[in-house]
């Protein structure tokens, strides 16, 4: 927030804050930690989202970059200094 207001006004500085994304990278690290509680990484990850996440389900890549698409739209031209959560209800800032 302290480089949106020191880069003001001619550039908007945001970021984006993801949740739990849904690829193999995330699945296999978090999966190693508890693996002993679940057979397989589909098991691990359905509950993950069934217990952790309120809208029940684990982001993709796209939600992520769909973040990214709104806040550098004419739509979001007014936004600079925020945090956007895409984490399914999880708040991670």
């Amino acid at each position: 927030r302290s480089m949106a207001v020191e880069l003001a006004p001619g550039i908007r500085v945001n970021s984006i804050a993801p949740g739990h994304i849904k690829d193999e990278g995330m699945a296999w690290a978090a999966f190693a930690k508890r693996k002993q509680s679940y057979q397989t990484i589909e098991d691990f990850s359905a509950d993950l989202a069934a217990t952790e996440i309120p809208l029940k389900r684990l982001q993709s890549a796209s939600d992520i970059a769909n973040g990214f698409v709104f806040l550098t739209s004419k739509e979001a031209s007014e936004i600079t200094g925020a945090v956007l959560n895409i984490g399914g209800g999880v708040v991670m800032d």
